[in-house]
């Protein structure tokens, strides 16, 4: 709220002790939010359905910002560095201020966005295999594995997974579909997912990496 900023600015000249250029920042992205927020309410959102959001460039910017806006409201905060950069700045700037804020029990969604390097895609695999996997499942190296949070892109990600689960939302009912190569297979409910789905992984491991299949 670039209106709200030049206020702001202004009004902190006519102080006998003027904040920082930092601080009137911080504190403009908060009242922008906690305004917003105020604004929805009147028009008749729910308190529950309204997120904040204040994300920055700046690793200290960002987690000061978050604490600050946290001890003035209760409403659900969405956490994410802005412009995180490439590869793995991107991804340990990121890294670091959402784990600090999120050990301290700040912020309900995250999300991380990431530059692509020239010529190479947005996303790395990680590609791991212990010693004794390797032996016996060869090939599991290979294997993608898919777990989405996302009820917009999930499936869709998932079904490019030779395993995947798309998990349901905040305040959602407990349902994930699981597609096995491309296809849905099933639901899993309840508040056992986690385990029925590590337990479908297992099964598809074995089933197609186990010893006996490739001899």
């Amino acid at each position: 709220d670039q209106e709200l900023l030049a206020q702001m600015m202004d009004d902190n000249s006519r102080r006998p002790q003027p904040w920082d250029a930092k601080q009137v920042m911080y504190e403009a992205l908060i009242s922008s939010a906690l305004q917003s927020a105020a604004r929805a309410e009147e028009l008749g959102m729910a308190h529950e359905q309204i997120l904040l959001s204040c994300k920055v460039s700046g690793v200290q910017d960002l987690i000061a910002v978050y604490r600050e806006l946290a001890k003035r409201t209760d409403h659900a905060l969405h956490l994410g560095l802005t412009e995180a950069g490439m590869a793995t700045k991107g991804t340990v700037a990121s890294a670091t201020a959402l784990s600090i804020l999120l050990q301290e029990g700040i912020g309900d969604t995250i999300r991380v966005s990431l530059t692509p390097q020239p010529g190479e895609s947005r996303t790395q695999e990680v590609v791991i295999a212990m010693p004794l996997w390797r032996k016996q499942y060869p090939g599991v190296e290979q294997l993608k594995v898919a777990v989405m949070g996302c009820i917009v892109n999930g499936p869709g990600e998932s079904k490019h997974a030779d395993i995947g689960i798309s998990l349901p939302g905040t305040g959602e009912a407990p349902a994930a579909p699981v597609f096995i190569d491309g296809e849905k297979r099933l639901t899993l409910r309840g508040e056992g997912i986690a385990t029925e789905f590590q337990a479908l992984v297992e099964n598809y491991i074995r089933e197609r990496f186990g010893a006996e299949q490739t001899a």
